[in-house]
C-alpha cells in the first residue's frame, strides 16, 4: 500500500513554469491510483482469506487434537468400569462356593479388576495431560480447561470410591463373609451408576462440543465464500470500470484530432 501511494505520488508530479514541483491527477498518476485500489483490494482479500482458513483451523484443531482423544479416553474409562463391574459381580458367583476351581476362578476376576483399574487410572491421567497441553488464548478458554480437568478430577475421585468399596467386598469373599458382602453390593452399585452417569454427561458435553466446533467451521468456510466473492464481483467491476475510463481518456483527444 505505501509503494502504491508512493507511485501516485511519484507519477502526479508536474513542473510549472518557475520550476516548482507539484502534485497534478496527470494519466500517470491515475494509472498509478487505480493500480493502488486494485491492489489493495487484493490485499484485503488475501487477508480475508487467511484469516478465515486460520480460524477454520483452529476449530478443527481443536477437535482433532482436543474432543476426538478425550472423547476415546473417556469411552475407554467407562468401557473399563463396565467390565470391572462385571468382574465384580463373578467374584460374587466364585465367592459362594468353595470348591478349587471356583477359589482359582476368583482371584482371577480379581486380577481382571485391578487389571482395569490401572487403564482406567491411566486414561485419566492421559485425558488430565490432554488438557494441560491445550494452548489458551483467552479467559473463556482458560474457564473451559479448567472447568474440564474439575470434571475429570470428580470422576477421578468417584472412581477411587468404587474401588475402595470393591476392595472391601473382595475382601469379606476371602473372609467367606457373604452377607456383608451383599450389603456392599447396594453401595458399589449406587456409585457406579453415579460413576456411569458422570462418563455419560462428560461424553454428552464433549459430542456437543464437536458439532458446535463443526459447525462453526462451517459457517465460517460458508461466510468466507460469500465476502469472497463479493470482493472478487466488486475488483472485476472496478478493473472493467477503470479499463473503459482510460480507454476514454486516451481515446477521446485522439478522436477530436
Amino acid at each position: 500500500m505505501l509503494f502504491s501511494i508512493g507511485l501516485i505520488l511519484f507519477q502526479g508530479r508536474v513542473k510549472d513554469e518557475r520550476g516548482d514541483t507539484h502534485f497534478q491527477w496527470a494519466l500517470g498518476s491515475k494509472l498509478a491510483g487505480s493500480f493502488a485500489v486494485v491492489i489493495i483490494i487484493l490485499t484485503m482479500i488475501t487477508i480475508y482469506s487467511l484469516t478465515s482458513l486460520k480460524n477454520i483451523g483452529v476449530e478443527i484443531k481443536g477437535i482433532a487434537e482436543e474432543v476426538i482423544p478425550v472423547t476415546n479416553a473417556i469411552s475407554i474409562i467407562a468401557n473399563k468400569q463396565i467390565a470391572q463391574s462385571v468382574a465384580l459381580e463373578r467374584a460374587f458367583r466364585y465367592g459362594e462356593k468353595d470348591d478349587k476351581q471356583s477359589k482359582e476362578r476368583l482371584e482371577e476376576e480379581i486380577e481382571t479388576f485391578e487389571e482395569y483399574s490401572v487403564e482406567v487410572n491411566k486414561e485419566i491421567e492421559n485425558v488430565l495431560g490432554i488438557f494441560k497441553e491445550i494452548t489458551v488464548v483467552s479467559r473463556e478458554d482458560a474457564e473451559e480447561v479448567t472447568n474440564n480437568m474439575n470434571k475429570i478430577a470428580v470422576i477421578s475421585g468417584k472412581h477411587n470410591e468404587f474401588e475402595s468399596i470393591c476392595n472391601k467386598v473382595f475382601e469379606l469373599i476371602h473372609n467367606k463373609e457373604m452377607g456383608k458382602a451383599y450389603i456392599l453390593e447396594e453401595e458399589t452399585e449406587k456409585v457406579e451408576n453415579e460413576l456411569n452417569a458422570m462418563t455419560e454427561d462428560f461424553l454428552l458435553e464433549l459430542e456437543k462440543r464437536s458439532e458446535g466446533a463443526g459447525k462453526k467451521a462451517e459457517k465460517d468456510g460458508q461466510r468466507a465464500a460469500s465476502i469472497l466473492l463479493v470482493l472478487s464481483i466488486m475488483s472485476i467491476i472496478l478493473g472493467f470500470s477503470i479499463a473503459i475510463f482510460f480507454t476514454r481518456s486516451i481515446t477521446g483527444p485522439i478522436n477530436k484530432i
